[in-house]
């Protein structure tokens, strides 16, 4: 079962980075994962970097399950005042035709996220597959 294979209790701030990168490299994925980091991710909140790691471990489960991609990227980078962590596929993408965010995982992620002050966005790509993407402003990562 992936969810109990990465199923880890607490992450704190100053083992999120390192928690993120050993979140891609498991080799219980179907799907080809890497981690791109764009910018530095500067959380000092536990709060913070335990939510963040459940959103993404979340979104990373539902792309390995759902989306019969070939690659999958968590990428983190900073726009402007947010921190953006987002997992990208190259998959199916969602239903467009039904109301994304029925399932629980969607609305229990949405959740986290506006827990630590965060926006949640998912969506369908053009070129195929989807993204589900974390906004934080950056007066949370303290």
């Amino acid at each position: 079962n992936i969810a109990r294979d990465l199923h880890k209790e607490e992450i704190d701030a100053a083992e999120f980075p390192s928690a993120l990168q050993d979140l891609v490299d498991r080799k219980i994925w179907h799907t080809s994962c890497r981690l791109d980091l764009k910018t530095e991710m500067n959380i000092e909140d536990d709060n913070v970097a335990s939510q963040l790691y459940r959103i993404l471990r979340e979104a990373l489960i539902n792309a390995n399950k759902h989306a019969r991609a070939t690659q999958i990227v968590l990428e983190v980078r900073r726009l402007k005042n947010d921190l953006i962590f987002s997992v990208t596929d190259n998959g199916v993408g969602f239903n467009t035709k039904t109301k994304t965010g029925h399932g629980l995982g969607f609305h229990i992620m949405k959740y986290r996220a506006e827990s630590i002050g965060a926006r949640l966005e998912f969506e369908s790509l053009k070129k195929g597959g989807a993204r589900v993407a974390c906004y934080l402003p950056m007066t949370m990562t303290k």
